[in-house]
């Protein structure tokens, strides 16, 4: 699959993840492009004084790669420059966020792959046919106590 930043769709995020200004994000490729782990691949122009603000994650691994510009990058609380051709990996829970304190834009790509996928690989799954409606039901469950996603499958008919 080949798609073409220039034609991708373009957004706005007004104040991203409470930063300030509004960045220009297009989204190359989107979870349901991708058969494994993988949730997005972004392309985001951040003009000068914008910002995504300081903000965490849940599961997954985020990947910063600037293509032009400079900044100001906070991961866990230290802060550090950045620049073309740097690329920034963003841990799981961890707390990030950047800043454009220079006069051109910053273009960067995005990347993020989800550790949940890692997770169901070691999941369990459990089905179980409910008598009360024509249905099979079943769980993901990572363990006992922690279930993933149920769902449901209507049947029309079955033997017993």
């Amino acid at each position: 699959m080949i798609r073409n930043f220039i034609t991708c769709e373009k957004i706005t995020d007004k104040n991203s993840h409470g930063g300030e200004g509004v960045i220009e994000i297009q989204k190359m490729f989107k979870r349901e492009d991708f058969s494994g782990v993988w949730d997005f691949a972004l392309r985001v122009i951040m003009p000068p004084n914008s910002s995504m603000g300081l903000h965490q994650h849940g599961d997954d691994e985020e990947m910063y790669i600037i293509l032009s510009g400079v900044g100001l990058m906070t991961i866990e609380g230290k802060e550090q420059r950045v620049a073309k051709g740097d690329m920034i990996l963003n841990q799981p829970f961890g707390n990030h966020g950047l800043l454009n304190d220079s006069k051109q834009n910053i273009e960067l790509l995005i990347i993020q792959a989800s550790n949940k996928g890692q997770a169901l690989a070691n999941s369990h799954v459990w089905l179980w046919l409910d008598c009360r409606y024509p249905t099979i039901r079943y769980a993901t469950c990572i363990s006992k106590s922690e279930i993933v996603d149920i769902k449901v499958i209507p049947v029309k008919w079955f033997r017993v």
